[in-house]
């Protein structure tokens, strides 16, 4: 992300600033109860529509606020943030004192000092007291009775600066969870005079904007400005999401993957002391950076630690007229970079991930694995593969990016489900990996190596999906393959598939086939499907399934297209198209015959783009192509095309690749139509057959499947019988069969399938007592009736 700075000095993001077409509404404030703060849900809105209001706001019964604007609702949901536990509260404020906070007994360094209360600008401060004003829901041990703060020293008053406001204090006191995780914050947002005043910014919502003085018998205090309560969601907000990001971490990630003890340790202490330039030892803290363009986050490996970006309504640079805005208030955008940083206490090289020149990818892409870590970590979290829609819509509005309507849509984000592809050899950055922004588009977001991280991010979201490796298990793989980073200098992307492999073979190695993973196969075909090459290959199209060859036209690219296809320039104008006619006919069939064709696994196309199919011809203008309307069927196959079966009348089929650019951005952002691996078809079936999936039902780890057969030759040939043979990569079959299928009965099996397995389907029919036709095809477990693929398409019949 353009907000997602992997830098070893501080490098603020300050973008070009043009016209943003709509104005933003309002921003509704509340109070703040104890030991609660809330968790902003990403909202769903319709396509294009403008996120106008956001709550800033929690509710001491963990409940649900209802915002109006207009004819407009929005519910947000809100949760309890507590260190310590997840669900367990604390008594008094947030950060309360020692004993009621949870040490964490793998940290080197004691608890940290108890909160400190910036004294107001005479000099004087004093401490509140624990415990809850009457009627709280969270009573303080021994019935709430008071235990004093120490005292803070003396510190000057805020000024403003920059565009800043800079204090040593901080607006979120360092707090210890079980994970071992401060936040800190330098720039604190300046304090109330009142004596009255807590620790943290808490108003009470019982009472409107008042502040509890925290005494067991009555609620007193001082009301919050909007800023103060802008700021104390953002920090605490902030905290909640990197929290649950590491709760999961330790849950499903840390002891799983058989990491070095070293390396646990790095992860238990929260910082690694042998990191090549350290500048600080200690757990990492978050510094909340008030500004009025908050469209950054840095992540800091030498320092160990983030800085978060937000504006307030402070009166400076006419942001009083302005909502707050954070990309804090994005939790994926925040725990993605929170992972980041991660990261690199975790590698087997001590210099983690270098900051270096997006020009230099050929020799060093580190930069775009550890953005893709990001953007994973924020689809793991959500399991939405959109990301960063929020901190999207903050930044187009910050630097007045025109968006909705015909432009992009003011929350779209980032998709993980992209079809962008690298080539080691290709240094065009044309609309491959790491592409580069149109020159028409400004304030382009993502870029440079956040843009390269989509790719990343897509490779591991395959492995997910695509493969069937499950969100899970493919997170034990990314993490695990980044602990085997063990050369920060010179690392390419081909070195990137040699650690994924790598990290396979150590996670879930073959006794079939020892020294390799039992998903090596179905791995090594995914990565050459991105652009990736597997150890000695001269060139990652080498070992890739060839097309068939027998075309009328261009013979190099078969009965397919080039990989990966070709694009318009990226500078092309909204709308341009390219594209190119190829036809084929099968030698041992007739006009009164049907084919099916079978596409390679992981063929694909981006949005705008498409396969024109028919048995009619099209006629080229030389600005255009067209279909003459002479044939017995005419389709457009697009998107996600792997593993297609087309069933189509007669022995020749004519196609058109017809890569277009969208008209609109609305339609798909530039950086979704990056050049796409295309298509390849890999067999070619006379009176074949083809497969359709239902799903019938769902038991805990396991789904039940229809599969059943789409055969038209059982209508003019007879009867047959299908074998099914399903293998799991542990090499496991499971055999099924149907035996003597006619055109009234059908051929259908059903098949209890486990979650998250790559699968092996092979599927032989039976006529007359020999076997005719053979079909093969790799599919994920969890998605065999994805309607989001095109399984088959029927045009025998037209």
């Amino acid at each position: 992300m353009g907000f997602n700075l992997r830098v070893q000095l501080f490098i603020s993001l300050t973008l070009l600033v043009t016209f943003f077409s709509k104005p933003a509404l309002a921003v509704n404030y509340c109070g703040y109860g104890y030991a609660s703060v809330y968790v902003l849900d990403q909202v769903k809105l319709a396509e294009n529509q403008e996120i106008s209001q956001l709550n800033y706001c929690v509710s001491i019964n963990n409940g649900a606020k209802t915002l109006t604007s207009g004819a407009e609702e929005i519910t947000y949901s809100f949760a309890p943030m507590i260190p310590g536990i997840p669900g367990t509260p604390v008594c008094g404020t947030l950060y309360d004192s020692k004993d009621c906070r949870v040490a964490d007994p793998n940290a080197t360094d004691p608890l940290p000092a108890d909160p400190k209360i910036t004294p107001s600008a005479s000099g004087s401060a004093s401490p509140s007291p624990s415990g809850h004003p009457a009627g709280s829901p969270y009573p303080c041990p021994g019935g709430g009775g008071p235990s004093a703060l120490p005292s803070a020293s003396p510190a000057a008053a805020p000024s403003p600066e920059s565009g800043t406001y800079s204090k040593s204090a901080g607006l979120m006191p360092a707090v210890q969870n079980p994970i071992g995780l401060h936040i800190t914050d330098p720039n604190q947002i300046p304090s109330h005079t009142s004596s009255s005043k807590t620790a943290a910014f808490m108003p009470a919502l019982a009472t409107g904007s008042q502040l509890y003085s925290c005494t067991t018998s009555s609620a007193t205090g001082t009301a919050l400005t909007e800023r103060e309560a802008a700021a104390a969601a953002v920090g605490n907000h902030v905290y909640s999401c990197i929290r649950d990001f590491y709760n999961k971490f330790y849950g499903y990630v840390l002891y799983r993957i058989q990491l070095p003890p070293k390396t646990v340790l790095n992860i238990q202490n929260a910082y690694r002391p042998d990191l090549q330039g350290l500048t600080r030892v200690g757990h990492p803290f978050i510094q909340m950076y008030e500004t009025d363009l908050p469209t950054f986050e840095a992540v800091f490996q030498q320092s160990n630690s983030m800085t978060v970006s937000f504006r307030t309504m402070a009166a400076y640079n006419g942001d009083d007229s302005l909502p707050p805005r954070s990309l804090g208030d994005d939790c994926g955008a925040t725990a993605g970079d929170y992972a980041g940083l991660l990261a690199s206490m975790m590698t087997t090289s001590n210099k983690g991930f270098p900051n270096v020149a997006i020009t230099s990818w050929q020799t060093n892409m580190l930069l775009a694995w550890n953005n893709g870590l990001s953007a994973w970590t924020a689809y793991w979290l959500s399991h939405d593969p959109e990301v960063y829609k929020y901190a999207g819509f903050v930044i187009r509005e910050a630097t007045n990016t025109p968006c909705g309507g015909s432009d992009i849509a003011c929350n779209r984000g980032v998709k993980l489900n992209n079809v962008m592809m690298a080539d080691e050899t290709d240094n065009s950055r044309d609309r491959v990996f790491p592409p580069r922004s149109p020159s028409y588009i400004q304030n382009a977001f993502p870029s440079d190596w956040d843009a390269a991280g989509d790719w990343a991010a897509a490779i591991f979201y395959d492995i997910s999906v695509e493969y069937g490796l499950g969100d899970t298990k493919t997170n034990m793989l990314l993490w695990k393959a980044i602990s085997l980073i063990d050369n920060s200098d010179n690392f390419t992307i081909r070195d990137m598939g040699s650690k994924i492999l790598q990290a396979a073979r150590l996670l879930w190695p073959s006794t079939i086939n020892p020294g390799q993973s039992i998903y090596e196969a179905g791995l090594m075909e995914l990565l050459r499907s991105r652009g990736i090459a597997i150890g000695s290959e001269s060139d990652f199209r080498q070992n890739i399934t060839p097309p068939l060859l027998t075309t009328t036209k261009m013979v190099s690219t078969g009965f397919g297209s080039s990989v990966p296809d070709t694009m318009p320039s990226i500078d092309a104008a909204p709308g341009t198209a390219s594209y190119f006619e190829n036809s084929y006919v099968q030698p041992d069939a007739g006009p009164n015959d049907y084919m099916v064709y079978q596409f390679l696994k992981y063929s694909k196309y981006a949005p705008c783009q498409k396969l024109m199919i028919t048995d009619g011809t099209f006629t080229d203008t030389g600005s255009g192509i067209s279909y003459n309307y002479d044939g017995n069927y005419y389709d457009e196959a697009t998107g996600d095309l792997s593993n297609m079966l087309l069933i189509a009348k007669g022995n020749r089929i004519d196609w058109v690749r017809y890569k277009a650019l969208c008209d609109y951005e609305s339609i798909a952002p530039w950086y979704e139509q990056m050049r796409p691996f295309g298509f390849r078809v890999i067999g070619a079936y006379k009176n074949g057959f083809a497969m359709k999936a239902t799903r019938l039902n769902n038991y805990y780890g396991s789904i039940l499947y229809q599969l059943s057969i789409v055969d038209p030759s059982l209508s003019t040939l007879g009867a047959a019988s299908y074998t099914f043979t399903i293998t799991d990569p542990y090499g496991r079959v499971v055999p099924l069969s149907y035996p003597n299928a006619t055109a009234s009965t059908g051929a259908n099996v059903t098949y209890w399938a486990l979650r998250d397995q790559p699968l092996t389907i092979q599927i032989t029919r039976v006529r007359a007592g020999q076997p005719d036709v053979t079909i093969t095809m790799n599919e994920p477990s969890s998605y065999l009736d994805d309607p989001n693929r095109t399984h088959y398409l029927d045009h025998h019949a037209q």
